[in-house]
């Protein structure tokens, strides 16, 4: 049983309830970091965006002044303490091309990646129906 869920049964599994996909403080940490990227540093609505989320969860505020690299960081880190078990690490990982970086920070009993993990994995290969349709793909 569901706790608190007098709805729930088999075929009903969700019990009536709506399933987080996106949470509040997943747009905030998108802007604030898609708004640095874009404009070449942090702006004060960015800074506000991520320590919301901070405060929310009783910290000091980021130190004034970063520049993007590091603001970017910053916002990285902090996703990763908020959505930790939410599966959506790695995601940042591969969009920001740290996967290796960070690897080297796992435990050495943790499970083992299937094959290698370098930039080469980062993308996807272009389906070899839209090569044909557009030869210049291939290049």
């Amino acid at each position: 049983m569901v706790p608190n869920e007098p709805n729930y049964s088999g075929s009903d599994h969700m019990g009536g309830r709506d399933l987080n996909y996106l949470r509040f403080a997943e747009i905030l940490l998108i802007y604030a970091e898609a708004q640095a990227m874009a404009d070449g540093a942090p702006n004060a609505m960015a800074y506000d965006c991520v320590n919301k989320v901070r405060r929310r969860a009783g910290l000091e505020d980021l130190p004034a002044g970063l520049n993007q690299t590091a603001f970017r960081n910053a916002v990285i880190d902090e996703k990763g303490w908020e959505f930790c078990g939410e599966y959506c690490r790695w995601f940042d990982l591969v969009r920001t091309e740290k996967v290796e970086e960070m690897n080297q920070y796992k435990d050495a009993d943790d499970l083992k990646p299937q094959g290698s993990i370098d930039k080469s994995k980062y993308f996807a290969p272009i389906p070899y129906t839209e090569v044909l349709l557009n030869p210049a793909l291939g290049d």
